[in-house]
Order: C-alpha cells, then structure tokens, then sequence
C-alpha cells in the first residue's frame, strides 16, 4: 500500500557511504511508486517517512513531521546529514547538519513572502516595510487592515512578530520626531519595544491580480472581469539563440522552462528556423563541432521567442547551461508591444440585470453593511459595474465612460455625488473600511501557501480586530 503523507520527506544519514547508497536506493524507489502510480492511484509527491539511524546502523523509520523530536532525542543525530527530498522525484537537497535545515526554514523581515510587487505600486505610495529590523526572524504574522493601536496590542498578546497590513502605517505622514507622547509615537514605541515589524501592501494590492478589487468584484457576483485603468505593463525582450540540429528542443525547454514563451494564455510560444552556423576554433577552445584552425560549417536552428525584461538574465543562463556549444551565439531584442498588464479597479458584469436598489441590497448583506449609501436611480437596471476599492470616486468618470451602469467605492462627497447623478451612473459607497477588509482573509491564505511552498516555519493568522470606524442609528 501507498499512504500519501502531507509532509516533506527525510533522511538522515550517519555516514557518507550510506547517504550515497540510500540516496540511490531512495529516488529508484521514488521513481518506481511514482511510475506504479500514474497509472494506478492518485500520489502526492510530499510523502514517506524518515529514516534515522540508531546504534549499529539499525534503521527506524519516524514520521517526517516528528524528525526534530527524534534528532534532539540523540545528540548522535545532532550534525548528521539530512537529505530533503520536496517535489517530484529524484529532486533533492542536502544539509549538512540538523541546524543547517532548521535554517533553511526560517524566514527574515526581509524576505518574508511578498504576494504583491513593490512595482506595482502608484508613485505617491508607501508600501514596504515601515518599522521593523530587516534581519529579525519571523516565526508568526498578523495580517490586518491597519496598523492600529488594538492591532499593535493583539499583535502582542499572540506573539506575532511581524504585522502586515493594506494601509501603510506612516503614508501622508510627515514625521519630524518621535516621541511616546504622540499618538504615532507611541504606536512606534509599542511596535519597537515588543519587536514587531509592520509591513504593508497598498496600491501594489489595489492592482495586484488577485487583490483588493479582485476580492469586491468577487463578492459582488460580477463575471468577465477587466481592468478599470491600466497602470502597469510587463516589458518584454526578445531572444534569439543559434542552435545545432537535433539539439533545439533541450533549449526550447530550458528556455520556456525559465520563463520565455509566454503569450496571452499560451506557453512555450518559439519560432525556428534553419540555417547554417558557422565558426573557426581558435587555440584554446574545445568546441562540440569541427576541430581547432578549420572553418566549420553546422546547420543550426534559429530559435526565437518572447521573454520578460526582468527574466531575461535567468532565461539566458538557462540557455547557456542547455546549449551544447561552448560559446553559445544569441541575440536580444528590444520589441514594442507588452506582456502583462495591472491596473486600479475592476469592470464586470452582473449574471442577469437587476434594479440598482436590489443590487445594493444585496451588497449591504454581503459586506455586513448597517446601511448603505446610494447616488441614483434605483431603479436603474444594473449589468456593467464598474468599482474601485477604498477612495475610488475619481475614476467614476472612467467607468461611466466605460458604459457602466453602476459604480462602487467610498468617501463619497456630495459634489462627486451631484456629478455621478448628473452622468446617469448609479453609485454605491460600501464605506472604505468594508470594501478592503476583504482582503485579510485572501492575504492571509496567500501569504501561508507562499511560506508553505518555500518551507518556511511561520504561522500567519488574520486579525479579530473590528475597524470599521462608522456606526448609524436607526
């Protein structure tokens, strides 16, 4: 029988020559169950146990996710080899001592597990680390709307070391001392002084795919989602690299593997071409083709694809280290047109038509709203909303001009509610708080799964904190 574990596999070996043994043995049997099991039962890959060694070399197996137990058990273990195997094998990666892989599941301030590109953020943006020491390990996150005083305190109580949140702690905030006398200073004070850090995510999350305005136009029901206004594209390069027949495909992956090739929703998008290569070895070389002091003529494969600017080193090295040929010839080009694109708000469309005031409803229930306020008819039929989470009112226009019937953001002012009347676009100010609060949740998930896939030991929980700063009478 095959048990699929959720945990990583190990094994910890007392000598090299028993590493080198097991570990053969070890990816001919991952390989082998694999092989049985594509064609007989669903396997995960994350599976097994470890083996450790104890007196005279006897084996006994431990479930991997009691391995740190059983090493303290017996310092014998303490500096013996582990090897780690995550993913599809044979991939693996070995660790000196129990400590060195310890290491490599800790997580720093500085490298915690960003979702969201600093890139992407709108130049008057704060996003980033506020407070904090870069090199301080993180062991548990916080994930809250705002850095708030309740929040610094909650941050305490459950030992967080670090706070993440979506407004930035100092945005608009000129800060010319700091003292424990001040509302913000004494904020700072209570953050240094418990050793939490507070990083944030803000536009760059408002125009992340998968952000704050894709978490409102899910809750809203709205399908076909598009891009109020782009903000952002991907710039992109393209490479070209000389191959010898027969060798093409090696390259092809090495090249897509690394990231090139992507267009729209296709991957490994390249082109070839055949050609002839050719070259002279001069003294010193030792080429794959032909001999030294003898022109060589080779027939070569142009091979030509798209990559992203920022891939462009990595996606070379990738061919390079794929490329048969010594010296590799390629090429790389500046082109026009771009590959991604990020941008602020969302525009979808509702199932069905449905009046204003009922679609309002229906948010107000769904963001747990008291009351809601509302510009327009409402009884205007409703298919195309157009929103912006947060202070969005400045794109109403946008929408409007986008052939939006309705508009949903926050802070509204009553001038901006005269216009948006006066351009026959109904909106809905589902208050500022509400329309981003969505987000811990969905940061919280995201940033677990990233520390997860990294092998990070750091628990994030999401915030009980109630900032919602609005109540009504009835």
């Amino acid at each position: 029988r095959v048990f699929s574990m959720e945990q990583e596999t190990f094994v910890v070996f007392k000598d090299n020559l028993t590493k080198k043994l097991l570990t053969e043995f070890l990816e001919n049997l991952l390989a082998e169950i694999s092989h049985y099991c594509e064609d007989q039962v669903q396997f995960s890959y994350q599976l097994l146990t470890a083996i450790l060694f104890q007196d005279g070399c006897e084996p006994r197996m431990t479930m991997a996710n009691k391995l740190g137990e059983d090493i303290k058990d017996s310092a014998e273990y303490e500096n013996a080899a582990i090897y780690y195997t995550a993913g599809k094998p044979p991939r693996g990666k070995y660790f000196k001592s129990w400590k060195d892989y310890q290491q490599h599941h800790v997580v720093k301030v500085k490298n915690q597990p960003n979702t969201t590109p600093k890139k992407l953020a709108e130049d008057w943006d704060k996003p980033g680390l506020a407070i904090g020491d870069p090199e301080r390990e993180v062991k548990k996150i916080l994930v809250a709307l705002d850095v708030i005083d309740p929040v610094v305190e909650e941050a305490r109580r459950i030992g967080a070391d670090m706070v993440v949140t979506h407004h930035p702690m100092l945005l608009f905030r000129k800060i010319e001392s700091i003292t424990a006398d001040t509302l913000l200073g004494k904020r700072i004070f209570n953050l240094i002084q418990n050793n939490i850090a507070a990083f944030s995510a803000h536009t760059n999350l408002d125009i992340a795919a998968g952000g704050t305005n894709d978490a409102l136009a899910e809750l809203a029901g709205l399908k076909n989602i598009e891009i109020l206004e782009e903000t952002w594209a991907e710039s992109l390069k393209k490479i070209v690299a000389y191959v010898p027949v027969g060798h093409e495909q090696a390259v092809r992956d090495a090249l897509c593997g690394a990231g090139a090739g992507h267009i729209g929703a296709y991957s490994h998008c390249t082109f070839g071409a055949v050609g002839k290569g050719t070259f002279l070895p001069l003294e010193g070389t030792n080429p794959f083709l032909g001999e030294q002091g003898r022109l060589e003529t080779a027939d070569e494969i142009r091979l030509e694809t798209i990559v992203p600017a920022e891939k462009v080193h990595a996606v070379v090295q990738a061919m390079l280290a794929a490329h048969p040929y010594e010296e590799a010839a390629y090429d790389i080009y500046p082109v026009e047109q771009t590959g991604k694109k990020e941008g602020i708000g969302r525009i979808g469309e509702l199932p069905q038509e449905i009046p204003f005031r009922e679609f309002a409803k229906q948010l107000k229930e769904r963001l747990g709203l008291d009351v809601i306020r509302l510009v327009g008819d409402g009884e205007k039929p409703i298919k195309r909303v157009g929103l912006c989470t947060g202070a969005g009112v400045e794109f109403v226009s946008l929408a409007a001009a986008k052939g939006c019937d309705a508009y949903l953001t926050a802070d509204i002012k009553y001038h901006e509610a005269q216009k948006a009347v006066e351009m026959g676009i109904a909106v809905a100010d589902v208050t500022h708080y509400a329309s981003e609060v969505l987000i811990v949740p969905v940061l919280q998930e995201k940033l677990q799964a990233a520390a997860k896939k990294n092998g990070w030991n750091i628990e994030v929980v999401c915030s009980t904190v109630d900032g919602q700063t609005f109540w009504t009478i009835e």
